[in-house]
């Protein structure tokens, strides 16, 4: 099985979801953890466990990879970039706003990088794996070669992507309530 960073707090919301859909589908509840489990890129509910286990043991181990601080003399795009990545990685959700742009990690160890003006959207980490991202710096601007869009709709988070591990698919517990406070905050800045 492949390793996924995961924390407690993200399986508790995995469950909390399967509770749901056992009520909502009838469903018996290792059948509705399944389901959830898959949702998230999981084999299996087993695969979650596991990865619980995993995660405690390599963070009681100290080798779980930590986010470093950013030194404020060296502040840039793509130090922005890494220390979002960094934060996914060590399973730690963050929002960081930079102009018209929104990084945001989660607790399972995805990292996306949001242009809030038009609603493009690259994925830097997927379930703690890199994804290839084309970001270009220099002293006065940086490009940001974006595969695919986004949306935010009741709660969830939508993507259409050229990257073949993400695909089209809908997102929940994805910090989206969120995410759309801060798109829309962004978007009225850029009218004024």
């Amino acid at each position: 099985m492949r390793y996924i960073p995961v924390t407690d707090v993200f399986v508790e919301k995995l469950k909390q979801q399967a509770k749901k859909l056992k009520r909502s589908k009838a469903i018996q509840q290792a059948e509705a953890l399944d389901r959830v489990a898959r949702t998230y890129g999981f084999n299996h509910w087993g695969h979650v466990t596991w990865c619980l286990k995993e995660s405690a043991s390599r963070q009681s181990q100290g080798t779980s990879i930590k986010a470093d601080f950013i030194d404020p003399t060296k502040l840039s795009f793509t130090s922005e970039v890494e220390y979002i990545i960094g934060c996914a990685l060590k399973g730690s959700s963050n929002l960081v706003r930079l102009k018209s742009c929104i990084l945001f990690s989660t607790g399972d160890g995805d990292a996306w990088l949001l242009d809030a003006d038009d609603y493009r959207s690259l994925c830097l980490l997927w379930h703690g794996e890199r994804q290839p991202a084309k970001i270009i710096e220099d002293e006065k601007t940086f490009y940001v070669e974006y595969d695919g869009v986004f949306d935010i709709n009741s709660g969830s988070f939508r993507v259409s992507s050229e990257n073949p591990k993400i695909g089209q698919r809908t997102i929940f517990g994805y910090p989206a309530d969120d995410i759309a406070e801060l798109v829309e905050s962004v978007r009225r800045s850029l009218v004024h």
